[in-house]
């Protein structure tokens, strides 16, 4: 019994995510500063300190992931708090994004410029969340089942879904340019 040993699993932490999240906080901030209250130099200042912020972040976390020799995987709580932190980040910019539009309601009406169509940002969007989830079924795959015959199929259906994003996206911003 003296000799028995107890798994224990791998708990990656990393200080990183914080300067992200504050240089992440500190870029609607910088915008706002700058284009709606019109406080260049101070917007300026908060975008570069964000962006920077964001840089090294990103810097010290990858440079943190290439130094560890074995990786023990993610789990569904890593991925659950991945997809919950992206549903705060973007409820946090839609937030944003209706609680600036009903500041100026009288606008409201003419959001919708011309050219402009709902239908294909609704497919864009479509064809995004589509490649997360092959990406996801790529790696589930390769993890789960270590089948990489199947994880390179998702993987090339994230590629396709991708490079159609790309098309649809280029071929959308040509059409809007040429009217105007």
């Amino acid at each position: 019994m003296a000799h028995e040993a107890a798994y224990h699993p791998h708990h990656e932490t990393s200080v990183w995510p914080f300067p992200i999240g504050i240089g992440t906080l500190l870029l609607p901030v910088a915008f706002t500063m700058f284009f709606h209250y019109g406080w260049q130099m101070p917007g300026l200042v908060a975008g570069a300190v964000g962006l920077v912020l964001i840089l090294v972040g990103a810097a010290g976390w990858a440079s943190e992931h290439f130094r560890t020799e074995k990786e023990e995987g993610y789990g569904w709580t890593g991925i659950l708090s991945f997809i919950l932190s992206e549903i705060v980040i973007f409820g946090t910019i839609f937030a944003f994004f209706w609680m600036s539009r009903t500041a100026h309601a009288d606008k409201w009406a003419d959001w919708v410029p011309e050219g402009i169509s709902l239908g294909m940002a609704g497919l864009l969007t479509l064809i995004l969340w589509a490649s997360s989830f092959t990406i996801f079924k790529a790696e589930l795959s390769l993890e789960e089942d270590g089948d990489r015959g199947k994880a390179l199929t998702w993987t090339f259906i994230t590629f396709l879904l991708g490079g159609l994003f790309v098309v649809l996206h280029v071929s959308e911003w040509i059409h809007l340019w040429g009217a105007g």
